[in-house]
């Protein structure tokens, strides 16, 4: 597991994690610690390895940490005959891939975060 400690982190259960330090000088190897909110929303002091794991040696891992996936677009064009075309990773994308621009009645932007559609925007022509 790779960690890149300058973007959002979050716990393998999905509480919010605040990095607090990334150099804690210690013979051990975890030396980085972090801020995890509890259930009562207070924030837990928990140290970690490099890599993110809070105890090596256990199987349960829901405290180890993991970046937040980043949120991306997709660009679908929607034509007045209820067909759609495939999916583009630009606005521009979609635009130059236009069948006919004239029958194109909107443009859907659609929203991914790791793997869940998190929102669906209309673009109207």
């Amino acid at each position: 597991m790779t960690i890149d400690w300058t973007k959002p982190l979050q716990t393998q259960d999905g509480r919010k994690a605040r990095v607090v330090a990334t150099d804690i000088a210690t013979k051990h190897e975890y030396t980085h610690a972090a801020l995890i909110m509890d259930k009562n929303g207070e924030e837990i002091l928990e140290t970690y390895t490099k890599d993110g794991f809070c105890w090596i040696h256990r199987k349960t891992r829901d405290k180890d940490l993991v970046n937040i996936p980043e949120e991306q677009s997709r660009w679908v064009n929607v034509y007045s005959n209820s067909t759609m075309t495939w999916s583009y990773d630009t606005r521009d994308d979609a635009n130059s891939a236009a069948d006919n621009p004239k029958n194109r009645i909107a443009i859907l932007q659609v929203k991914i975060q790791g793997e869940r559609v998190t929102d669906v925007v209309i673009h109207e022509m």
